[in-house]
């Protein structure tokens, strides 16, 4: 078989090619009927109509693996790469040198939806451009080698709620452009395979090589002097930058214990004690860098070494968004008023709205009762009608109930 990418022939049984790493081996098509016994397996050919197994037609299916997505808000830009979906084993595979308890059992997932993925950590200038503050340890007005190339440094000091709140306003300020599309954080599961290279991987170690140095800002790189810009080093297979080193980065997961068996899109458990965190940082040892390594942190915790990276995901159709709001709009007549004071781990976006309920049934992840118009900022929030502490979070429609905050 001849690589397309160095023009050398190599044996049919390779998948990869040994000079240059690219795929050369065909690509194939996977049926997306969940009844089909077929379902998820790549083994049908690119030209394939019609699955042989069930009838169903195939869906068309992207071929290349680096389409990019691109956005600038005042002047600052920013790239999604598409990740395809595929199957992948997850956890302490055989590559994985001297892995942590909690990566195990290794296990089957399927992601049976494309998506795309932030090609380098959230930058501190894209961090300001919606926050209008900067709240990192290094860079701009801090400390580091690289004051001087903060706009590209990755943000960090930033908690799993503070980037809940990142995120709802970067929908608000983009959603024209989205096109029923949305950001959040990656699931663990997706952080995973793209760091492995989706579609693409060769199975490294780190995310993109099996040298650590060429892919990663870690502590024998970093002379333990903080963050470094980001896409300095090589990308992985997708094209994407530092997701190993240089800052962990925040999943949408609750962490847990792995489980046996095979997972469809798996999203974590429904509660726990703090958020998956990935890919090591710039203080740590080669062995966190590691694509199937694994931390968890409290939601509330900022610290110089956790940033974010995003993932844009195509939300329902517009039929079945019309029955959603159907019900929430039910949902919301049975919903009360009244002030109250929570926890910051209580209170979620729901899109661009927020729902009163214990039985919020838009997204899941409410605990106890979430205040209408709550906006996330720091650790506590205050229903007060009649004070509003002019915080700046207010869009172009300010909550039915004003805000005030005490940090």
């Amino acid at each position: 078989m001849k690589c397309p990418h160095c023009g050398q022939e190599h044996p049919d049984s390779f998948q990869f090619c040994p000079v240059t790493g690219q795929r050369i081996a065909p690509q194939f098509k996977a049926c997306t009927n969940e009844q089909c016994s077929d379902f998820g397996k790549y083994i049908l050919p690119l030209e394939s109509k019609f699955c042989p197994s069930c009838g169903q037609p195939l869906e068309e299916q992207a071929t290349e693996s680096k389409e990019r997505l691109e956005f600038t808000i005042n002047g600052v830009s920013f790239t999604m790469i598409l990740v395809e979906h595929g199957n992948f084993m997850m956890g302490a595979t055989q590559e994985q040198e001297d892995p942590n308890y909690d990566e195990e059992p290794i296990h089957k997932v399927m992601l049976t939806k494309d998506y795309y993925i932030g090609e380098t950590p959230v930058t501190q200038s894209l961090w300001k451009v919606i926050m209008n503050r900067n709240p990192s340890e290094f860079g701009e007005g801090g400390e580091g080698d690289y004051v001087e190339e903060w706009e590209n440094l990755p943000v960090e000091n930033v908690s799993w709620n503070d980037c809940l709140l990142f995120i709802d306003r970067l929908n608000m300020c983009l959603h024209q452009q989205l096109n029923n599309m949305k950001f959040r954080l990656p699931t663990e599961a997706e952080w995973e395979f793209a760091a492995r290279g989706g579609k693409e991987s060769c199975g490294y170690q780190y995310s993109g090589s099996n040298y650590v140095h060429k892919v990663a800002w870690y502590e024998n790189n970093t002379g333990y002097e903080g963050t470094h810009p980001v896409a300095k080093l090589i990308p992985n297979e997708l094209g994407i930058y530092d997701m190993s080193g240089n800052v962990w980065e925040w999943c949408q997961d609750w962490f847990d214990e792995y489980q046996e068996g095979c997972q469809i899109n798996p999203n974590g458990p429904n509660s726990g004690w703090g958020h998956v965190v990935r890919g090591g940082c710039w203080r740590d040892c080669a062995g966190n860098c590691r694509v199937s390594c694994r931390w968890n942190t409290e939601d509330l915790y900022c610290g110089m070494a956790i940033g974010l990276r995003l993932v844009l995901f195509k939300m329902i159709n517009n039929n079945q968004g019309q029955t959603d709001n159907s019900k929430k709009s039910r949902k919301k007549q049975q919903c009360t008023n009244e002030p109250v004071s929570i926890n910051s781990t209580a209170a979620l976006t729901i899109g661009e709205h927020y729902v009163i309920g214990k039985d919020c049934i838009a997204c899941g992840t409410c605990i106890d009762e979430c205040p209408e118009g709550a906006i996330q900022e720091g650790y506590r929030y205050y229903i007060d009608p009649k004070k509003c502490s002019a915080c700046g979070t207010c869009a172009d429609v300010c909550p039915s109930e004003a805000i005030s905050f005490e940090c």
